[in-house]
C-alpha cells in the first residue's frame, strides 16, 4: 500500500474499502502522521450512519411486507 504523503482527497478516501482505511489508519499512526490517521478514522465514522440507514430501510420494507401478508391472512380467515 502506498502511504499518503499529502492530505487525501475525498475521492481517494471514498475509493478505499473499510479494511483499507483501517490499514491506512494503522500505517499513519505508526508513522507518526496524526492528520492522515484522522482522515481515515473520520471516513470510517462517516460511513457508519449510512450503513445503519440502509439496514433500517431494509427492515422497514420487510416489516411492511409482513404486515401486508398478515392482513391478507386475517382477511382470508374472516371470509372463510
Amino acid at each position: 500500500m502506498s502511504k499518503w504523503t499529502f492530505l487525501p482527497t475525498f475521492a481517494e478516501l471514498a475509493a478505499h474499502s473499510d479494511e483499507q482505511l483501517r490499514q491506512r489508519y494503522d500505517e499513519a499512526t505508526r508513522a507518526g502522521q496524526p492528520v492522515q490517521a484522522t482522515f481515515a478514522l473520520d471516513e470510517l465514522r462517516r460511513r457508519e450512519p449510512r450503513r445503519s440507514e440502509n439496514t433500517m430501510r431494509r427492515l422497514t420494507w420487510a416489516i411492511a411486507a409482513l404486515t401486508v401478508v398478515n392482513v391478507a391472512a386475517v382477511i382470508v380467515a374472516i371470509v372463510r
